[in-house]
């Protein structure tokens, strides 16, 4: 069975108690990236995540605006992460409205752009501190908590979701 997790950057791998602790400078030093914001012992918690479920990576966060996959797996690898990050999810965006489209719909683009829409033999979460997801999605959202970002309990909950136990 094919686990995916739609993952939300800021807020999920950096969040307030990130910032507060640690200045950009020490970022920098930690990952080798002037433009790096990301909390290593998040990633860590990521990849015990996708030990336990054996899960891929959809990047959902908008990190991936303006940035190749190539990128964003190089900038998560100097994080520490180790998983495997397949694909971002499309930008859909009004222009009508000038707004972007709530991130719940370019999910569910995404799962039906790559066949697994119709399919019943996969588990998703989405990792996510903003709930801007589809009613039918709630089942699989994990709320984030931006004050401090990915937790143990939080990956507890994760693994549950993907492991099928509720």
């Amino acid at each position: 069975m094919d686990k995916l997790i739609f993952l939300d950057i800021d807020g999920v791998l950096n969040h307030h108690a990130y910032y507060n602790d640690i200045c950009q400078d020490d970022r920098y030093e930690m990952i080798g990236h002037p433009m790096c914001d990301i909390d290593t012992k998040a990633v860590m918690l990521l990849n015990e995540l996708i030990a336990k479920t054996g899960a891929k990576v959809v990047i959902s966060s908008t990190w991936r605006l303006g940035r190749s996959l190539f990128y964003l797996k190089h900038l998560l690898g100097n994080a520490g992460f180790i998983g495997d990050i397949i694909s971002v999810t499309p930008r859909l965006y009004c222009e009508e409205a000038k707004a972007s489209i709530p991130r719940g719909f370019e999910i569910q683009v995404w799962l039906k752009d790559n066949g697994y829409y119709w399919r019943d033999d996969y588990q998703y979460i989405i990792l996510d501190d903003d709930g801007d997801m589809l009613m039918h999605q709630q089942q699989y959202f994990v709320y984030v908590d931006n004050c401090v970002g990915l937790t143990a309990n939080t990956i507890y909950r994760a693994a549950n979701k993907l492991n099928g136990v509720h």
